[in-house]
């Protein structure tokens, strides 16, 4: 990173987008629920656009992130009825409150 920055007291960033995306695409699949004989499992991450950023300032990490994901997902219903389709999250952020993603 930088060579004159002792104890990373400067801000030192990285852009960590390829990271989590292959992160993401190798964990998302392993999502799978089960309640009420209802099953639902993410197949695969189909896409993630956006921005991921680890920065360090004052020896301390700070975290940004601000995506939108698009998941593949299959189950099945209580009557045992193959269901599929994509989920889409518009706005995923360090910021956006639980309630926001309904």
């Amino acid at each position: 990173m930088v060579l004159h920055n002792p104890n990373n007291w400067h801000w030192v960033n990285k852009n960590a987008a390829g990271w989590t995306r292959r992160g993401s695409r190798r964990t998302w699949p392993m999502c799978t629920r089960t309640a009420g004989g209802v099953t639902a499992k993410i197949d695969k991450l189909t896409s993630m656009d956006g921005d991921v950023d680890v920065n360090q300032r004052k020896g301390k990490v700070i975290t940004i992130f601000d995506v939108k994901l698009v998941l593949e997902y299959s189950g099945k219903t209580k009557d045992d009825e193959s269901v599929s389709g994509n989920i889409t999250v518009p706005e995923l952020g360090q910021g956006t409150e639980e309630d926001e993603y309904v």
